[in-house]
């Protein structure tokens, strides 16, 4: 009977077994469409070839599948997603009253800025929240892990400006959340001395696919990874000084571990990495914010 191999002919695709006719296939573009071909080799006899045509069509998730909750301080509905054993609003927070970046936030926890200070903004990627505003008089505080990672949570939470039940997620919780999304958990450690651009696909599957609100050509890795988390995060852009700042290009968000006297640790994406930067920034940005349930 000869020996088969599949190939690729058109489009992304990977074929897990090349050797195997019931090989399996990852890493389709979503949307796209992928020829494959199978050949036979039987000297002396001509190759003989049967293609597969695979069209794949975008997936249309909205962010509160797995459910949603209303803030009842404002009304506000939220949709949630359960990753591991954490569940985490799929929205950036949107809770407080509208003030222009030059006016500034008086750290009670009731303040928000609107990116460009247009409102409208507010809705589509949330507020905007210095450290001080977010924490709302709350002390710094961060986990215990490891181990288990249970304790990456704090020792009470810090609900800080997020709504009952729910908390601003400390360092080692954002970390928790990498080590479940992605191939490369061990490239984020439960320390606070690893700073950089971590891991291998994390970033990829945390971001919103597309470019909606993402900046061309929000690259994910592999193709067709992107949200595969349905954390749907968002790039919010910041602000600095009355000024604000790369709204389309990166998220920004805090946690509850200070860096330093000044400084707070946060996360960040970008629309043309597939990694997660792990920092610390002056209190003074704003950020977005995504809260965790206790």
């Amino acid at each position: 009977v000869g020996t088969g191999t599949w190939s690729v002919v058109s489009g992304t695709a990977t074929i897990t077994t090349p050797g195997a006719y019931n090989s399996g296939v990852t890493s389709l573009d979503v949307p796209g469409v992928a020829t494959l071909r199978w050949t036979i080799s039987n000297p002396p006899c001509t190759d003989s070839y049967d293609e597969v045509i695979i069209t794949t069509t975008s997936c249309s998730y909205v962010c509160g599948g797995d459910g949603t909750f209303v803030d009842a301080r404002d009304g506000q509905t939220y949709g949630y997603v359960d990753i591991g054993t954490q569940r985490w609003m799929c929205q950036n927070l949107n809770y407080g009253t509208y003030v222009t970046a030059a006016t500034g936030q008086g750290g009670a926890g009731t303040q928000k800025y609107c990116y460009g200070n247009n409102t409208a903004n507010c809705t589509t990627y949330g507020g905007l929240y210095e450290w001080a505003e977010m924490m709302d008089g709350s002390a710094t505080c961060n986990g215990t892990a490891p181990p288990p990672d249970a304790n990456a949570q704090c020792s009470p939470v810090v609900q800080g400006i997020c709504p009952a039940g729910w908390h601003v997620p400390s360092h080692y919780e954002w970390t928790l959340l990498e080590k479940n999304v992605g191939t490369n958990p061990a490239a984020f450690p439960y320390d606070i001395t690893t700073f950089g651009w971590l891991g291998t696909d994390e970033g990829s599957n945390l971001k919103e696919a597309g470019t909606t609100h993402w900046t061309s050509p929000n690259n994910c890795t592999p193709p067709g990874s992107c949200n595969s988390s349905l954390f749907t995060a968002l790039p919010g852009g910041d602000s600095w000084a009355g000024a604000f700042g790369v709204v389309g290009k990166n998220g920004d968000w805090w946690s509850s571990t200070e860096g330093g006297a000044a400084s707070a640790w946060n996360r960040n994406l970008n629309f043309s990495n597939a990694t997660v930067l792990r920092n610390t920034n002056n209190k003074l940005y704003g950020f977005s914010v995504r809260c965790v349930q206790d």
